[in-house]
């Protein structure tokens, strides 16, 4: 998940008014040690563990989703996750 969040975090530096918002599965006292290797600390989170965490989630991780009124529209992985594909969501 570092790498994810790592490009999540040089996303949202570039465009900050592209909101993002991530929910992380694991021990709180593991967040300080994430936030510091990623610098994704300025994103909003959540720490969901267990079974709510793979309802969101699924199985295969890290997950991407864009979600628009609480529904999911669309779904990516951090290989294809690239600002012009958020951009383009997001300006729909």
């Amino acid at each position: 998940m570092p790498i994810c969040s790592i490009k999540i975090h040089l996303i949202q530096k570039q465009y900050p008014e592209l909101p993002f918002y991530l929910i992380l599965n694991g021990d709180k006292e593991k967040l300080t040690p994430f936030f510091d290797e990623t610098k994704a600390n300025e994103i909003p989170h959540m720490i969901l563990n267990g079974p709510r965490f793979v309802r969101l989630a699924g199985l295969t991780m890290p997950n991407i989703v864009f979600i628009n009124n609480s529904m999911v529209e669309e779904k990516t992985n951090y290989i294809n996750l690239s600002a012009s594909e958020i951009i383009k969501w997001y300006g729909k």
